[in-house]
């Protein structure tokens, strides 16, 4: 009885390792994904600087973050044609 416990504590343990390297695995996907579409042709240009794919993405989210405090709006429409 106790070997037969022993194993269900360690099916149920393995089905959440199994479970938790999922759902890493689909969030890394999903932001490469993201991150790829966002800045194009600069994510390869990044990636191959960077020199892995990890401190690449971690770049790239870096000034994701930075730019959403930047203040930026639209020109006024004089300014527009000045520049």
């Amino acid at each position: 009885m106790e070997s037969e416990s022993t194993i269900w504590i360690g099916v149920v343990v393995l089905a959440f390792v199994l479970g938790a390297a999922l759902v890493w695995l689909m969030t890394r996907r999903r932001r490469s994904r993201h991150l790829r579409e966002r800045f194009g042709p600069e994510y390869d240009r990044t990636l191959e600087h960077a020199g892995s794919r990890s401190r690449a993405e971690e770049e790239l989210q870096h000034r994701e973050v930075r730019v959403r405090t930047f203040d930026i709006r639209p020109l006024l429409p004089e300014d527009r044609g000045r520049f």
